[in-house]
């Protein structure tokens, strides 16, 4: 029977519902009284305006509910798969870390290496330095405080840049000819300062 039908269709319908369930042209059927009972009170229940309004409010009613909770469970669905999609993708990224490093990483370790390599450098030049030391007070007695200072070849060099190049050194005097100078300091520890410095400005 249609939600909306008249007094008329529930009348026939009534009807048609009593001669399939009345107790009297079922008398095999215990529970025949009990159904025909139930057809009554709806067919009563239908005829009856008040009742059949409270009827259609709690259908509507239920509809209601059944429309929400199909929507909710439309948004629980989505609200699974998006996170079972956010889990995924955070596996693979987890997985694609695990794998390869980072371009920060890749940056730090060359920045580490070179770190390394310059403080390898300068432990060579530091040793290089001293054994260049030692090599020379090998060959200075504590007297000697003279330094032979040469230059290439067709360089013509002046008392006066000797002593620019010296500034800073505890020079006693100085003898220059066209091939080298001769430079007498205070001290035999001067004289190896002074070595050292011309090496390093060569």
């Amino acid at each position: 029977l249609d939600e909306e039908a008249g007094d008329k269709e529930v009348q026939a319908a009534y009807r048609k519902g009593s001669l399939k369930c009345h107790p009297d042209r079922n008398p095999d059927d215990p529970e025949a009284g009990a159904k025909f009972d139930q057809l009554t009170r709806a067919k009563d229940t239908l005829l009856n305006p008040i009742l059949r309004a409270e009827l259609d409010r709690e259908r509507k009613a239920k509809r209601e509910v059944a429309i929400r909770n199909e929507a909710e469970d439309a948004k629980r669905r989505k609200m699974r798969e998006e996170l079972e999609a956010r889990e995924d993708a955070s596996s693979r990224r987890s997985a694609a870390a695990f794998k390869a490093p980072t371009a920060s990483q890749t940056r730090k370790k060359a920045q580490e290496s070179f770190a390394s390599r310059i403080a390898s450098r300068e432990a060579e030049l530091v040793e290089s330095r001293a054994k260049l030391a030692q090599d020379l007070a090998a060959h200075l007695t504590q007297e000697d405080s003279r330094v032979r200072a040469t230059w290439r070849e067709g360089v013509r060099v002046t008392l006066e840049q000797i002593r620019d190049h010296v500034t800073g050194f505890e020079v006693r005097s100085v003898e220059v000819n066209d091939e080298f100078a001769v430079l007498c300091v205070s001290s035999r520890e001067e004289a190896l300062r002074l070595v050292l410095h011309c090496r390093e400005r060569r």
